[in-house]
């Protein structure tokens, strides 16, 4: 995803997120977040100390080839709805577990 896609997808402008990469401005919450939806990740993923789990929180990051601010939003909203899925599907896992006991 160039500098230019991610920019039109947060509203903000390409040199922007330029001096976010090079750490010469911090990056708002709501972009922060709005870029974890995207990626299909927690935003605490973005501040993760140890290398092997920032690495492994971030491994399925989602790539964009040329794909319109308004198609990476449609993408973020089923990330969301997936993630949910799993989570849901998880507990009624952990849940018939404990029922069994």
């Amino acid at each position: 995803m160039s500098q230019q896609e991610l920019a039109a997808y947060l509203n903000v402008t390409a040199s922007c997120i330029s001096h976010y990469e090079n750490g010469e401005r911090g990056v708002p919450t709501d972009s922060l977040e709005r870029a974890a939806s995207l990626f299909g990740i927690s935003a605490y993923d973005f501040y993760e100390k140890n290398a092997a789990n920032k690495t492994a929180n971030t491994a399925f990051a989602f790539r964009a080839g040329e794909l319109e601010p308004t198609d990476l939003d449609e993408i973020a909203r089923f990330r969301t709805v997936v993630r949910n899925f799993i989570s849901m599907k998880n507990k009624l896992k952990r849940y018939e577990g404990q029922e069994r006991k």
